[in-house]
């Protein structure tokens, strides 16, 4: 099974297509584009993988008074009735985002879908 290659200039991925001289090339829709060959270079590919996925990675972490929005909601263990809250995407786009709280009285976490 062949490798998959990445453009080095923009990171797209190389498609299978012919070159000027009817020679196979890895062609990318920036222009740049290489010679075909079976072999590939796994670290090349490895380190713009990493790249790539740096860019769509985001680690969020709670810092010291950071805070979320509150909403008036009943926590289910005591009964407070006030929660931060976020939402996130969790299921396919046409469905509704899945709310997630945090009492702000004994910090319980709970979901609703």
């Amino acid at each position: 099974m062949d490798e998959i290659e990445f453009c080095p200039n923009c990171g797209n991925l190389l498609r299978l297509g012919k070159g000027e001289d009817g020679q196979s090339v890895l062609k990318c829709g920036c222009g740049y584009s290489k010679p075909y060959t079976k072999t590939s270079n796994k670290k090349n590919i490895s380190e713009i993988q990493k790249k790539k996925l740096m860019k769509k990675t985001l680690v969020l972490e709670k810092l010291e008074g950071d805070s979320y929005p509150t909403t008036s909601i009943e926590c289910p263990k005591c009964g407070n009735e006030t929660a931060e809250y976020f939402q996130l995407q969790t299921r396919s786009a046409d469905e509704p985002a899945t709310t997630f709280y945090r009492c702000t009285k004994c910090n319980y976490r709970w979901r609703k879908y």
